[in-house]
């Protein structure tokens, strides 16, 4: 008779679930109902999201949806300066584009036009192709281009 030694199990990690329902929530101030609503989920899973990190089948639609919505956020406070205030003004901003608030197109699963909707209110409105002189980071970002 052999033996056959099969290694050990290997460690579960730990889901980064909870860490990202937490920073959208730090960054933006949402409550749990709030980023439920935005999710389209009930507070309760958004709170077992948040506490546990665990997905079951009834979560696996709403957790699918915290890393593009926790990307799409964590760009848009760089562009806020990490001005709570401003990102918060910037998500319930209306959009240009589709006549909708930012915070319904990150509903709707639309992240690319949620972000260009709220770069657009961060920003401003300008008369002109470029960007004013004072703005060093759009002036030197052009100037990298090749």
């Amino acid at each position: 008779m052999q033996w056959v030694f099969l290694p050990s199990a290997a460690p579960r990690t730990k889901s980064s679930l909870p860490r990202l329902v937490r920073q959208i929530r730090e960054w933006t101030g949402w409550s749990q109902r709030d980023l439920a609503s935005i999710l389209g989920t009930s507070h309760t899973t958004v709170r077992k999201l948040e506490s546990e990190g665990r997905v079951t089948a009834r979560s696996r639609d709403a957790a699918t949806r915290v890393a593009p919505t926790h990307d799409l956020i964590r760009r848009l406070i760089v562009v806020a300066h990490h001005d709570s205030g401003r990102l918060a003004t910037a998500l319930n901003a209306q959009s240009h584009l589709k006549g909708k608030r930012v915070v319904d197109l990150i509903t709707s699963g639309d992240y690319p036009s949620a972000y260009v909707a709220a770069a657009r209110a961060l920003r401003g409105t300008r008369t002109g192709m470029l960007a004013p002189a004072g703005n060093r980071a759009i002036r030197n970002a052009t100037m990298e281009l090749p």
